[in-house]
């Protein structure tokens, strides 16, 4: 579900997640549409939305990647749980190609419960 600008609810914490893929279609399978990076934000499973900050190609690397700059918004109803293992699965359709997560700062290996782990943890700070 696309959330439009009038019905987006106020979110109490923001987390950055950082992808660096030669993926080309994960943006659009993260937002489930045609266009990435998508204007609107998204709900996504566990009730925290995300947005999409930036996709550049990434000029130094030996072959072609995008990176993927998203925000999420979390509140204190959200699942933190819940929003891993959606991450996990859109990053798992692919996994050879995708070459670095990184939430809130830190690097994370593709696993949902480091995912999990480092979302509480950004979610601390």
């Amino acid at each position: 579900m696309l959330v439009g600008p009038l019905n987006r609810k106020a979110f109490s914490v923001q987390i950055e997640v950082r992808i660096i893929t030669r993926d080309y279609e994960l943006g659009l399978r993260l937002f489930d549409t045609r266009r990435f990076p998508s204007r609107y934000p998204k709900a996504v499973p566990g009730e925290a939305v995300v947005s999409s900050q930036s996709l550049t190609e990434n000029e130094e690397s030996m072959e072609w990647t995008e990176i993927i700059d998203l925000v999420v918004d979390f509140d204190e109803n959200c699942s933190v749980e819940m929003f891993a293992n959606w991450l996990y699965g859109k990053l798992t359709v692919k996994p050879d190609d995708v070459y670095s997560l990184t939430i809130a700062g830190t690097t994370v290996e593709f696993d949902e419960a480091e995912i999990a782990h480092a979302v509480e943890e950004g979610l601390k700070r």
